[in-house]
């Protein structure tokens, strides 16, 4: 082989080499989204289920506390205004 066949054939590895490098990094660049875009997800809804349970227990604290009141307002005598609306 003469210098310039292997001066070709070693520009056609580079080119080759190079091409698989892109595509090496297209893909991990894909995974790399998809994997982000699951655990957003996944965080989404945790946070959502966060929320539910904070609200669902601040719901039942309140529901306490009126009880609590009432019983209080009834012990002391007075009007209930919070049972008129």
């Amino acid at each position: 082989m003469t210098n310039e066949e292997l001066e070709q054939i070693g520009k056609l590895l580079e080119t080759k080499l190079k091409a698989e490098r892109e595509h090496t990094r297209k893909l991990v660049r894909d995974e790399v989204e998809a994997s982000e875009k699951r655990l957003t997800k996944t965080i989404e809804q945790g946070n959502e289920q966060i929320i539910d349970i904070l609200t669902h227990t601040a719901d039942e604290i309140l529901k306490q506390q009126n009880t609590r009141i009432s019983h209080i307002e009834e012990h002391l005598g007075l009007d209930n205004p919070t049972k008129e609306n």
